[in-house]
């Protein structure tokens, strides 16, 4: 399954008892909504992949990025969790807003910036942005942009949270952007 860097809803075909899927920001409950769009979640099971692969039980939260597999009813039966870095920071973003997590460069937006096509960061673990201590682990989830003044993707974060022990790998996503010709 391959969706665009801003989330959305694909469908896995047409018929009955075929899934369909949503990946996006998690924007509000009540439910679950992703994106604006409302995801019954009473029955679903809500998953977090661990740097070993296995799938945990996990919490869903405001502004984490996650795939919902859902009926034609709209109710969710597994909201994936999908953290875009996870790593150590560089340290208090500059007066701009930006830092690097895990080498990539992250956007994080404050409540007098926001838009509502870049809400405000959630940040949980810190009492500011600026108690972020350099190779503080941290997990962001967010939305990919291409930054033309950096020339480079960055990762606007909708989510900010610092992780309460040491991180035994460092998760690097991002778009792919070219292969080499023989791939």
């Amino acid at each position: 399954l391959l969706s665009a860097c801003g989330g959305g809803v694909g469908s896995g075909g047409s018929g009955t008892g075929l899934a369909s899927y949503a990946e996006g920001v998690v924007s509000g409950f009540g439910s679950v909504i992703v994106d604006g769009t409302e995801f019954a979640d009473s029955q679903a099971a809500v998953q977090v992949q661990t740097a070993a692969g296995a799938s945990v039980n996990a919490q869903v939260k405001l502004g984490q990025r996650v795939l919902v597999t859902y009926d034609s009813s709209n109710a969710a039966s597994v909201i994936q969790i999908l953290p875009q870095l996870a790593g150590p920071a560089s340290g208090a973003p500059d007066s701009s807003g930006w830092i690097k997590v895990a080498g990539q460069w992250v956007k994080l937006v404050d409540s007098a910036n926001a838009t509502a096509s870049r809400p405000a960061t959630m940040v949980s673990g810190y009492t500011s942005l600026s108690a972020i201590l350099a190779a503080d682990e941290v997990e962001v989830h967010g939305n990919w942009a291409l930054d033309s003044t950096l020339n480079a993707w960055v990762l606007v974060a909708t989510r900010l949270e610092k992780l309460s022990a040491p991180g035994v790998s460092v998760l690097v996503s991002g778009i792919v952007h070219s292969l080499p010709s023989s791939t």
